[in-house]
Protein backbone atom coordinates (compact mmCIF):
# COMPACT_ATOMS: atom_id res chain seq x y z
CA UNK A 1 0.00 0.00 0.00
CA UNK A 2 1.90 3.42 -1.19
CA UNK A 3 2.11 6.30 0.84
CA UNK A 4 -0.19 8.14 -0.55
CA UNK A 5 -3.13 5.82 -0.50
CA UNK A 6 -2.53 5.69 3.33
CA UNK A 7 -2.68 9.27 3.33
CA UNK A 8 -6.10 9.18 1.69
CA UNK A 9 -7.47 6.72 4.25
CA UNK A 10 -6.75 8.59 7.20
CA UNK A 11 -8.40 11.52 5.90
CA UNK A 12 -11.40 9.40 5.19
CA UNK A 13 -11.30 7.92 8.71
CA UNK A 14 -11.50 11.33 10.45
CA UNK A 15 -14.22 12.97 7.66
CA UNK A 16 -16.31 9.74 8.63
CA UNK A 17 -15.85 11.07 12.30
CA UNK A 18 -17.13 14.32 11.26
CA UNK A 19 -19.44 13.76 9.04
CA UNK A 20 -21.22 10.21 10.18
CA UNK A 21 -22.41 12.31 13.22
CA UNK A 22 -23.89 15.47 11.63
CA UNK A 23 -25.46 13.07 9.15
CA UNK A 24 -27.16 11.04 11.97
CA UNK A 25 -28.33 14.04 13.83
CA UNK A 26 -30.68 15.13 10.58
CA UNK A 27 -31.88 11.32 10.00
CA UNK A 28 -29.60 10.26 7.51
CA UNK A 29 -26.49 7.53 7.58
CA UNK A 30 -23.94 7.17 5.38
CA UNK A 31 -20.79 4.55 4.02
CA UNK A 32 -17.87 5.82 3.64
CA UNK A 33 -15.00 3.59 1.91
CA UNK A 34 -11.89 4.25 -0.19
CA UNK A 35 -10.58 2.19 -2.80
CA UNK A 36 -7.07 1.70 -4.28
CA UNK A 37 -8.51 0.84 -7.98
CA UNK A 38 -7.98 4.53 -8.92
CA UNK A 39 -5.40 5.19 -12.24
CA UNK A 40 -4.31 7.74 -9.79
CA UNK A 41 -2.26 7.04 -6.81
CA UNK A 42 -4.24 8.88 -3.97
CA UNK A 43 -7.03 5.94 -4.97
CA UNK A 44 -10.53 6.96 -4.40
CA UNK A 45 -13.04 8.38 -1.54
CA UNK A 46 -17.08 6.66 -1.65
CA UNK A 47 -19.63 8.40 0.49
CA UNK A 48 -23.04 6.62 -0.55
CA UNK A 49 -25.91 7.86 1.37
CA UNK A 50 -27.66 5.06 2.56
CA UNK A 51 -30.69 6.13 4.68
CA UNK A 52 -32.94 9.36 4.46
CA UNK A 53 -35.66 10.94 6.97
CA UNK A 54 -38.93 10.22 5.70
CA UNK A 55 -39.56 13.93 4.83
CA UNK A 56 -36.27 14.32 2.41
CA UNK A 57 -37.14 13.08 -1.08
CA UNK A 58 -34.34 11.79 -2.95
CA UNK A 59 -35.99 10.56 -6.47
CA UNK A 60 -38.64 12.82 -8.45
CA UNK A 61 -40.93 11.74 -11.11
CA UNK A 62 -39.13 13.93 -14.72
CA UNK A 63 -41.77 15.20 -16.59
CA UNK A 64 -40.01 14.27 -19.46
CA UNK A 65 -39.48 10.69 -18.97
CA UNK A 66 -37.97 10.56 -22.34
CA UNK A 67 -34.91 11.99 -21.57
CA UNK A 68 -34.58 9.73 -18.31
CA UNK A 69 -34.53 5.78 -18.76
CA UNK A 70 -36.39 5.32 -15.72
CA UNK A 71 -38.17 8.68 -15.66
CA UNK A 72 -36.69 9.59 -12.30
CA UNK A 73 -33.94 12.11 -11.50
CA UNK A 74 -32.54 13.34 -8.06
CA UNK A 75 -34.84 16.61 -6.85
CA UNK A 76 -32.80 20.03 -6.33
CA UNK A 77 -32.78 19.02 -2.81
CA UNK A 78 -30.94 15.93 -2.72
CA UNK A 79 -28.20 17.60 -5.15
CA UNK A 80 -27.62 20.32 -3.27
CA UNK A 81 -26.57 17.52 0.37
CA UNK A 82 -24.42 16.12 -2.68
CA UNK A 83 -23.18 19.44 -3.82
CA UNK A 84 -23.04 20.57 0.10
CA UNK A 85 -20.54 17.11 1.02
CA UNK A 86 -18.61 17.17 -1.61
CA UNK A 87 -17.93 21.24 -1.07
CA UNK A 88 -16.11 20.14 2.13
CA UNK A 89 -14.47 17.64 1.13
CA UNK A 90 -12.71 19.20 -1.50
CA UNK A 91 -12.14 21.85 0.79
CA UNK A 92 -10.30 19.87 3.54
CA UNK A 93 -8.28 17.79 0.90
CA UNK A 94 -6.77 20.84 -0.05
CA UNK A 95 -5.66 21.95 3.30
CA UNK A 96 -4.08 18.53 3.65
CA UNK A 97 -2.74 18.47 -0.40
CA UNK A 98 -4.52 15.29 -0.98
CA UNK A 99 -5.93 14.55 -4.35
CA UNK A 100 -8.09 11.39 -3.98
CA UNK A 101 -11.51 11.26 -6.27
CA UNK A 102 -14.42 11.79 -4.31
CA UNK A 103 -17.53 9.54 -5.33
CA UNK A 104 -20.94 10.69 -3.73
CA UNK A 105 -23.92 9.15 -4.23
CA UNK A 106 -27.38 7.56 -2.85
CA UNK A 107 -27.99 4.35 -2.37
CA UNK A 108 -29.94 2.61 -4.82
CA UNK A 109 -32.10 0.93 -2.51
CA UNK A 110 -33.45 4.21 -1.36
CA UNK A 111 -37.45 4.20 -2.04
CA UNK A 112 -38.45 6.27 -5.32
Amino acid sequence: MSEDYSKTKEFARKYKKELIPMLKEMGFNASIRTTNRYYYRYGAIDIVITKVPSNFVVWGQDSDSSVSYRGYSQTEQATKLLKTIESRVEHLTSKIDLDARVNLSYDRKLEY
